[in-house]
C-alpha cells in the first residue's frame, strides 16, 4: 500500500489481458476524472504470459499514482487475484472488475450514484442482457443457486461490484485465507443492492469459466463455506438405512414364505452401489479435512512476487 489515499481504488485481476488494459485504463479515467473523483487502478498480474506485466509498468510509469501493479508469483484464479487487490487497495470504496472490457468502465458510475443514493456497503452491478453463451449462462445459474445455500442474501451478482473498505477491514484473519469473495463479503456486509449494467460482448479471447468451470466453483465454495454436503451425507445414509432395512423384510419375508434363494447378481450390485455411496461420502469428508488443513497451516492463497 501507499501513502496515496485516492477516494476510489479500481481492482482490476489480469490474466493476458495485454489487448484490452490501456483502452480499459483510459476509459475508467476519462469516467472518474469527470467525476472529479481521485482514484488508484490496481492491476494484479495473475501469472500472464503474454505483455500484461511490462504494459501495467508502462501505465504506471505514465500515470503515476493513479497505477498500482502487483504480479502475483503464479497463477492463482481470477478470486484469488481479486482479493489480494482488494487487501492492497488503498480507497475508501473499491471497485472490482475483469480485464476484458465486456463490463464497460462507463458503468462504474450507476455503482457510484447508487452508494450515494442509499445507505449500502456493498453493489453488483448485474448484467441485464448478458453476453455469454447459452452453456455459459446455464453454469453461471447454478453456480448462483449453489451459492445462496451459503450466502442468503447474494443477489444475480458478478464481478463487477461496489465496496466499501470498511467490508475488508472487519474480515478476520482467517477468513483472508478463504479466498472466495462473494460469500465472505456477504457475511462481512450488509444492505446488499444490485443495480442493472450494461453487458458488451467479448472482443478478445475467451472466458476462462467454461460450464465445467463454473460447476466445479460452485462446488467448491459449498464444500468451504457451507456444511451442507455433510447434511446430504447424514440424510443419505438414514434413506439408505430405511431402504435396506425394508429389503431385509421383504426377503426375509419370500424366504419364508415361498422359499425364494438370494440372487447373487443383486448381491453384486448391492454390494458395488453402497460401495460407491461409502467412498463418495469419505471424499466430501476428505474434502472438508483438507480445507482446515490449509487453513490451519495458514497456506496463502497467493503470493506476492512484485509491485510498482
Amino acid at each position: 500500500m501507499t501513502d496515496y489515499k485516492p477516494y476510489l481504488s479500481v481492482v482490476i485481476p489480469v490474466f493476458n489481458g495485454s489487448a484490452t488494459l490501456e483502452a480499459l485504463f483510459l476509459r475508467t479515467k476519462t469516467v472518474l476524472d469527470g467525476k472529479n473523483i481521485s482514484f488508484e487502478v490496481v492491476f494484479v498480474d495473475d501469472g500472464s504470459t503474454d505483455d500484461s506485466w511490462p504494459l501495467i509498468q508502462k501505465l504506471k510509469s505514465g500515470h503515476g499514482k493513479e497505477v498500482t501493479g502487483i504480479r502475483l508469483a503464479r497463477n492463482a484464479g481470477q478470486q484469488a487475484a481479486t482479493f489480494c487487490g482488494l487487501l492492497e487497495a488503498s480507497g475508501e470504496w473499491i471497485i472490482t472488475m475483469d480485464d476484458d472490457l465486456q463490463t464497460p468502465p462507463e458503468e462504474i458510475s450507476k455503482l457510484l450514484d447508487a452508494a450515494g443514493d442509499r445507505e449500502a456497503t456493498l453493489i453488483y452491478g448485474v448484467f441485464a442482457a448478458p453476453q455469454h453463451s447459452r452453456l455459459h449462462d446455464f453454469g453461471a445459474r447454478i453456480f448462483r443457486r449453489l451459492l445462496r445455500k451459503v450466502a442468503l442474501d447474494f443477489p444475480d451478482g458478478s464481478s463487477f461490484r461496489l465496496l466499501h473498505s470498511s467490508l475488508i477491514k472487519r474480515l478476520p484473519t482467517e477468513l483472508r485465507l478463504l479466498n472466495h469473495i462473494d460469500p465472505v463479503l456477504s457475511w462481512a456486509g450488509s444492505g446488499i443492492l444490485r443495480v442493472e449494467v450494461n453487458h458488451e460482448k467479448r472482443l478478445y479471447g475467451k472466458s476462462g469459466y467454461t460450464f465445467l468451470r463454473l460447476l466445479s466453483l460452485a462446488l467448491e465454495i459449498l464444500l468451504l463455506y457451507s456444511t451442507l454436503p455433510l447434511r446430504f451425507i447424514i440424510w443419505l445414509g438414514f434413506f439408505f438405512a430405511a431402504v435396506s432395512f425394508g429389503m431385509g423384510i421383504y426377503f426375509l419375508t419370500l424366504k419364508l414364505t415361498v422359499g425364494a434363494q438370494l440372487g447373487f447378481s443383486a448381491l453384486i450390485v448391492a454390494i458395488t452401489f453402497f460401495s460407491g455411496m461409502i467412498l463418495m461420502s469419505l471424499g466430501i469428508l476428505g474434502a472438508y479435512i483438507s480445507n482446515l488443513y490449509t487453513i490451519g497451516i495458514g497456506r496463502p492463497p497467493f503470493v506476492i512476487q512484485n509491485k510498482t
